[in-house]
């Protein structure tokens, strides 16, 4: 069952245009952040600190928080198609495991 629910979400978020938007956001961030000294997203400005732990830590940090954003929108969106279709008394009708559910929808 899991797999039937992530091919067909597969499907239909690559048709959606936020997947690319969300994809050419991330990109021109970490760019930005890694390639320009005007866009500080890490701890300093300048090649000498750019590499420190505290730096990297608070790059991956941002870009995590970005990156939840992200998934919050991916994971409404599916939920949301279900009760709008009228689909979830379907859902709930029929023997499906809340894991292979929302994991394969997710």
């Amino acid at each position: 069952m899991f797999k039937v629910f992530f091919l067909s979400e597969l499907k239909y978020r690559f048709k959606q245009p936020m997947v690319y938007i969300f994809l050419l956001l991330v990109s021109l961030l970490i760019f930005g952040g890694v390639a320009d000294d005007s866009i500080q997203i890490g701890g300093s400005i300048g090649n000498v600190y750019r590499n420190s732990p505290y730096s990297i830590t608070q790059f991956t940090t941002v870009m995590t928080i970005f990156g939840l954003l992200m998934a919050t929108a991916f994971f409404n969106g599916a939920a949301l198609k279900d009760y709008s279709n009228g689909f979830n008394e379907i859902l709930f009708s029929s023997p499906i495991s809340k894991r292979g559910f929302y994991f394969g929808r997710f």
